[in-house]
């Protein structure tokens, strides 16, 4: 079978003398016109007689080409029409080439290929600077038009790591080859979008109702101008109409355009920008998908890492970078994020693209990861612990949230781990994990922040205050320092009990343990301001951190900022941390609760040493992860990383999409039998109804009169 196929390039004219010439030009250069054919057909245009003449001129002497004037101006449709039906009554398959495009060497081959790889295949389109979603690239980092010469050199950067074709809805008209059965079968277009403007798109769909797909070329090239040879129609209410048309004669299109944006561009083409170097700025996405309204540890790292990058960018540290906020829009507001001077965007409103994002906490959820899949080349991947994939009641009322957090650190290109431990941790409990993260992982370790950062105004809208008997106690100092929440691994309550009765003042921060003994003082977490928690450490004599599972421990390095001894529950992390921080001296563990109270004691009665610990700041932590993020946009990306990305998410979006029309088709279909049953039961009453009816209206009658 041949490889080649002949065609009939078709280019009408109406205006735009210079385009015209460069199209014409194109062809006779780089289309073999001894095996294929050029018609040129003038559609009467104001400057008719001046084309035709400069027409004649190209053409003369050259084979394979042939020049026609309408007798009147037919309009683009018509002068279509008349050029495959009338004019050329070759087999040839025809390509309809706008006099505003031109093509480049193999373009008419390569497309002629692409359109018979398949007898399926009906219409055949070419990639371009200007062709809606036959455009390279398909997005820009900018949001901007691509430029010819930009389009160019994506193009030829990556022509051959895109597959060779994509099946579109329809194909885009400015470079439009069409199987010649088609037109002899279907017809060519429809007179109804006279004088242009959709007619192709009508076209596409129609024979795609007999199950031949447009395919758009992918290593084939035609330029583009834009639709300057119409400049002189009133080209948006042509349109408009048109688009109302095709619309109510294919109603599904719509909805056919956005399956292809949203899950149908291959992902080279969709970060094709991101893929070849340009001289820009790169963009980062900071990802604080489900950044809490209350000022937890987590929130205190977020807005800590915010002022970091803002200070960053005033010394010069963040030139070459721009930085966009993603949360909720709740989030955005409670905690004013726009203040610290980058884009910010809803969690609903994204639409840019990324050269990379960064997770600030863990990815757990299906929205946010498919985001991140969706909007950045790359990304790095917060990691803290998996406690809530170790503990049942955790995670199995959010039973997907296990493969959200695998799939995070499989595809991430980084991932930033706050311990060992927790890399160790995760890899025990998923051994699928076990090659692939260590490779890709960096450990950095959490910090304190050196100063309280600015919180606005109304933030502790629900502060709760300290009792009296509460800021006495804090106020005297020396007391015992219990640390953790109301989560059980935290083993505050059993902390609290261990201590109960002991002969010092024990103050439980965080945790709601119920029936506390005499010397036990509680203090509720989570509302507390920066200088509330600073005083709680300050004035404490010891610091019990009881947990048995963190990722980093926090407490310990707060403890190491003020300087106080620590209790700490026999844990790798815990041990790893405290070496980390230079805590030998001051750092003492236990395993059993029944050795608590003693150790503590005999912790109270030891004077620290002279040394003091080494305090490890956020602000070194939330270096680390911009030497990563800086690094991460150094490495070129792994298009084979992407493409297993991709198919990974676009399959489970797939079976995600497929479960809830399940869902919905389940609901409909109940709702349908549900008024079914109703009908049949009130059939059945009927009979009941008009006996109680005749009995009542019986009884009335026998109602003696008063």
């Amino acid at each position: 079978m041949t490889d080649r196929f002949p065609t009939t390039i078709v280019v009408p004219l109406y205006g735009d003398l210079p385009s015209a010439e460069k199209c014409i030009a194109s062809v006779l250069e780089h289309v073999d016109l001894t095996f294929h054919r050029l018609l040129v057909v003038n559609d009467v245009g104001p400057d008719a007689d001046l084309m035709e003449a400069r027409v004649k001129e190209l053409l003369a002497g050259r084979e394979g080409t042939r020049y026609e004037r309408n007798p009147h101006n037919l309009g683009f449709v018509g002068t279509c029409n008349r050029a495959a039906t009338e004019l050329d009554t070759s087999d040839n398959d025809i390509l309809l080439l706008n006099s505003d495009a031109a093509v480049f060497p193999g373009t008419v081959d390569e497309m002629s290929r692409v359109l018979h790889f398949s007898e399926k295949h009906g219409v055949a389109t070419a990639r371009s600077n200007y062709a809606t979603i036959a455009t390279i690239p398909n997005r820009t980092a900018t949001g901007e038009h691509t430029t010819p010469e930009r389009s160019r050199e994506v193009f030829e950067a990556l022509n051959q790591d895109l597959p060779r074709f994509n099946i579109v809805p329809v194909a885009h008209g400015f470079c439009f080859l069409v199987r010649r059965s088609l037109i002899r079968n279907y017809g060519f277009f429809d007179t109804a979008f006279a004088p242009g403007y959709g007619e192709e798109n009508e076209f596409c769909l129609r024979v795609n109702a007999r199950g031949f797909s447009s395919v758009m070329a992918n290593r084939a090239y035609a330029s583009h101008e834009g639709e300057k040879s119409f400049s002189s129609l009133k080209q948006e209410e042509i349109k408009a109409a048109h688009e109302r048309l095709l619309i109510e004669r294919y109603p599904f299109y719509p909805s056919a355009l956005f399956h292809y944006d949203d899950s149908g561009i291959d992902t080279v083409d969709w970060f094709a920008d991101f893929l070849v170097p340009a001289d820009r700025d790169q963009t980062v996405l900071i990802d604080l998908h489900h950044m809490s309204l209350i000022y937890d540890g987590s929130v205190r790292n977020a807005l800590t890492f915010l002022e970091f990058l803002a200070a960053s960018r005033e010394s010069g540290a963040l030139d070459g970078l721009k930085v966009t906020i993603v949360s909720s829009s709740e989030a955005i507001e409670f905690f004013d994020l726009g203040r610290f001077g980058f884009t910010v965007r809803s969690n609903e409103q994204l639409t840019e693209l990324f050269d990379v994002g960064f997770a600030l906490t863990p990815v757990t959820t299906g929205g946010q990861i498919q985001r991140l899949d969706r909007h950045c080349v790359r990304w790095v991947a917060s990691h803290l612990d998996i406690i809530a994939l170790r503990i049942i009641a955790l995670w199995d009322s959010e039973y997907p949230r296990a493969q959200v957090v695998v799939d995070s650190l499989r595809f991430a290109d980084r991932v930033v781990a706050i311990s060992e431990a927790t890399v160790r941790d995760t890899i025990e409990r998923f051994p699928q994990l076990a090659t692939e993260l260590p490779a890709r992982t960096t450990v950095i370790h959490q910090g304190v922040a050196s100063s309280s950062f600015a919180e606005p105004a109304d933030s502790l809208a629900h502060h709760t205050s300290l009792t009296d008997e509460q800021a006495a106690v804090i106020s005297a100092g020396g007391y015992v320092l219990t640390v953790g929440n109301t989560f059980l691994h935290k083993q505050v309550a059993e902390a609290v009990a261990a201590l109960g009765g002991a002969p010092f003042t024990v103050v439980a921060f965080g945790g709601s343990p119920e029936d506390l003994p005499a010397n036990v003082i509680p203090v509720r977490g989570g509302y507390l301001t920066d200088g509330d928690v600073a005083q709680l450490y300050d004035n404490a004599g010891v610091i019990v951190y009881p947990s048995v599972y963190e990722g980093f421990g926090l407490p310990i390095a707060e403890a190491a900022l003020h300087g106080k001894p620590l209790v700490l529950f026999d844990t790798q992390v815990a041990r790893e941390v405290a070496s980390v921080l230079d805590l030998d001296a001051s750092a003492h563990f236990f395993s059993d609760f029944a050795d608590l109270a003693p150790l503590v004691m005999r912790v109270l009665a030891t004077p620290l040493p002279d040394d003091s610990p080494r305090v490890r700041t956020m602000e070194e932590y939330n270096q680390g992860i911009l030497d990563v993020i800086r690094e991460v946009l150094a490495e070129q990306p792994s298009i084979e990383h992407l493409r297993r990305r991709r198919a990974h998410f676009l399959a489970a979006r797939a079976y995600e999409t497929g479960a809830l029309q399940r869902v919905e088709i389940l609901e409909r279909e109940l709702s349908r039998r549900s008024i079914k049953i109703a009908q049949v039961a009130m059939k059945k009453l009927r009979p009941l109804r008009r006996a109680v009816g005749a009995a009542r209206r019986a009884t009335r009658k026998r109602r003696p009169r008063l």
